[in-house]
């Protein structure tokens, strides 16, 4: 059995050492972390029964020494409820963790974009969250500029450009913009040349993701596949995505209407006097708008609240992965605890037939089982963070997402919560599953003392 653990703590520590050095093999590290834990669990379960045998020679609740002769019986019940626990709690953090941290990253990357204006004037509503459709805009930047609340109206350019294996983000940034870059998605180069640089034109700015495929550095020159035709630029700066997970490039926004050979822009930033509040500035603006518009007026909060809106949505699969583990796990501890309890209705009959009561019988069910699956979820909840830790690597590795590492403490205690609440109703189910069965003999001490 020792040499079994072993070989399980192996495979553990392999897997997080080849997602450290390695970021591209984390998702099958994670696999081989799943499964070194699975392996390790016997031998931890042994430990566990023995420091419980200890602590319970210091109890008086027959329930508790009857639950630790069965768990010390040799039954596969307990390390199937302990595997249960381990990988569902593993999963719900992993997978819940990383959706999260993910979410953060590029609402951060929208709010840096978006606060270089007090609104934003746009075509469509969520559908067109990354602002690529065109329209014209010169005759509602003329609008817009006569009125008096109004400091400045800049038209923005973007678009999406396919590159080989992916499909990245162009922001045609308007050369008056005081930074042509947002100072968190720089990662490398000089904030101050770079902004100068894109303004001069010729030299464009990418994630850093795409520059390490391409095996680029700073000055050296790359070719993008514009409208106009191969482009040749040079690197003035790495950055992270803006909030796009396939990558950006960001460039001189005149420079980008005549690589694509168009007189429309994608999106009018609006700047606000000094002392006029948003409310009343989006209040003028729509009103000066021309009958009929199709534009959409949004101040920054409500453009960020589209971004997290449309995230949302799209992660929306991988939270449900979630659910399904969660909806598997019940069924599975239920199964298993019913399953314990038809199996050891002799056991249980002649306990009760000797005067063990309601209160007594369910502690024994749920430490034979619930306090089993506990143990598990917290093992899971340990390693969960651990792969949370790591896939986040890897998701900012691959994808050039500023992902930080915030460990998921909230998801970890409503786990264990839910946990608790299953191992509980489980308890509670097996136990008037018992008392269904021989309804006579069922708690007969606790009815003689009522």
């Amino acid at each position: 059995e020792r040499s079994v653990f072993a070989c399980g703590l192996l495979l553990v520590c392999l897997s997080v050492a080849s997602s450290a050095l390695a970021p591209g093999t984390t998702v099958f590290a994670l696999v081989v972390l799943a499964l070194g834990l699975v392996i390790c669990l016997p031998m931890i379960l042994r430990r566990l029964v023995e420091l419980a045998r200890v602590a319970s020679r210091r109890s008086d609740d027959p329930a508790t020494r009857l639950s630790i002769a069965e768990l010390r019986g040799g039954s596969n019940r307990p390390v199937a409820l302990l595997a249960t626990g381990t990988i569902a709690a593993f999963l719900m953090i992993v997978i819940g963790g990383s959706v999260a941290n993910v979410q953060s990253a590029v609402r951060m990357g929208a709010t840096d974009l978006l606060s270089s204006a007090s609104i934003w004037v746009k075509p469509g509503g969520p559908e067109n969250v990354y602002t690529t459709q065109p329209f014209a805009y010169a005759e509602t930047q003329r609008r817009l500029e006569r009125l008096r609340v109004v400091s400045s109206v800049l038209p923005w350019q973007d678009s999406f450009l396919d590159l080989p294996g992916r499909r990245v983000w162009v922001l045609g940034v308007p050369p008056q913009q005081a930074a042509q870059i947002a100072p968190s998605q720089l990662l490398e180069g000089s904030l101050t040349s770079a902004d100068a640089r894109l303004r001069e034109g010729g030299w464009a700015a990418i994630s850093q993701t795409i520059a390490r495929e391409d095996h680029l550095r700073l000055g050296e020159r790359f070719t993008l596949p514009t409208p106009a035709g191969n482009t040749s630029f040079r690197l003035a700066a790495t950055t992270a995505n803006y909030g796009w997970l396939s990558g950006a490039v960001v460039m001189n926004g005149a420079e980008h209407a005549k690589l694509w050979r168009s007189e429309t822009a994608t999106q009018l930033a609006v700047t606000l006097q000094p002392g006029v509040t948003v409310a009343q500035g989006k209040q003028l603006i729509q009103r000066a708008l021309a009958p009929g518009s199709a534009l959409t007026v949004q101040t920054v909060e409500e453009r960020r609240a589209e971004v997290s809106a449309v995230l949302g949505s799209t992660l929306q699969r991988l939270n449900d992965i979630t659910i399904i583990v969660l909806v598997t796990t019940i069924a599975s501890v239920i199964a298993l605890m019913m399953a314990a309890v038809w199996q050891g209705r002799r056991r249980f009959t002649s306990l009760i037939s000797i005067g063990m009561g309601f209160g007594q019988f369910s502690r024994l069910i749920f430490y034979e089982s619930g306090a089993v699956l506990l143990s598990g979820c917290l093992i899971g909840i340990g390693a969960g963070l651990v792969g949370q830790y790591l896939i986040d690597g890897w998701l900012a590795h691959t994808t050039g997402s500023p992902v930080q590492f915030t460990p998921a403490w909230k998801l970890a205690l409503g786990t264990l919560a839910i946990a608790l609440a299953i191992s509980l109703v489980a308890s509670l189910v097996a136990v008037l599953r018992i008392s269904a069965v021989q309804p006579k003999a069922a708690f007969a001490t606790e009815r003689a003392t009522t």
